[in-house]
């Protein structure tokens, strides 16, 4: 087989009658051992090629050589299940593509791995799924036993996440305050009804909603079973969820997964918002609380032990 890259011409001694191992050993090399990313190279290593080889991208402001040397390495005896990429954060397709990756922009400075799930389809029309691994005392090991890993799908994928609100910071507001990193575990708690507001800080319609959304979630608040929270998608991910509009209400009934989550497409006023919940929650409540019953410690907030 002859490249333009890398050795140039590389030998099949391969059985010539196992098409699959032969059409692997094809594609492991039809991308260099290392890529910089560039405009010409971009969307074939995005897309992963015809196996979806994921790509692994080493972002850095400047070339860190013990590391790349460890990665090339590594990357010599992963061919063919992962693609390494090199990115410089310096050009502008560059930053674009640590603002696709979802690198903030307090770490951007530091050196990152991060390993991209290729989609099915197309990559930009897709959240895209990622995973990371800390540089810091890094070896080719480490990053052999990460890609398997991965491919035993057993990794964590990143969520981009705000800090987890103190008791004190959630009291605040009658609306829960759900981040990433407890969004899965708040919207699978089958104790509890969900209804989040996806919502982004800049959007007029999400502002506008805000004062009903507010007094849907304090005139609620003595019910044990259902959360009103808010989730800003500007800052958070929502892992298995895609918001295409702000703000987006999706109810999370008890017992999500396994009951399909609603989207309410009704107009944002408190009646027919809380009809919606009536008709789809698991536990039924009334709109009245109990007679003494405190609400204050109610179900906008969930304490960490509830998770």
């Amino acid at each position: 087989m002859l490249t333009s890259h890398g050795e140039g011409m590389y030998k099949y001694d391969g059985p010539l009658d196992d098409v699959d191992a032969l059409d692997h050993w094809v594609n492991a090399r039809r991308m260099p051992l290392v890529s910089y990313i560039a405009s010409y190279n971009l969307e074939t290593v995005l897309r992963g090629g015809p196996r979806r080889t994921p790509p692994l991208f080493f972002l850095r402001e400047k070339p860190i050589p013990r590391v790349e040397e460890l990665l090339m390495d590594a990357a010599s005896r992963l061919r063919g299940q992962v693609n390494l990429c090199f990115i410089n954060k310096s050009t502008e397709l560059q930053k674009h593509l640590v603002q696709f990756l979802r690198v903030s922009e307090n770490v951007r400075s530091d050196p990152m791995l991060v390993l991209m799930q290729p989609h099915a389809s197309s990559w930009s029309q897709h959240p895209v799924r990622t995973f990371r691994l800390d540089v810091e005392g890094l070896t080719a090991k480490i990053v052999e036993k990460f890609v398997e890993e991965y491919e035993a799908n057993t990794l964590d994928p990143y969520v981009q996440s705000e800090p987890v609100p103190t008791e004190a910071e959630a009291s605040v507001d009658p609306v829960g305050i759900l981040v990433g990193m407890k969004f899965a575990t708040t919207v699978k708690d089958p104790k509890y009804d969900v209804f989040v507001d996806f919502y982004a800080p800049w959007c007029g319609h999400s502002r506008r909603l805000e004062p009903t959304f507010r007094e849907l979630a304090r005139n609620l608040m003595h019910v044990r079973t259902l959360m009103v929270m808010k989730l800003d998608c500007t800052r958070n991910e929502a892992e298995g969820v895609e918001i295409t509009g702000y703000p987006t209400l999706v109810l999370f009934p008890a017992g999500y997964p396994k009951i399909k989550r609603v989207i309410y497409g009704g107009s944002r006023t408190l009646d027919d918002m809380l009809q919606f919940l009536h008709r789809h929650v698991t536990t039924p409540f009334s709109d009245e609380a109990p007679p003494q019953q405190n609400s204050t410690s109610g179900s906008a907030f969930i304490q960490e032990e509830d998770l």
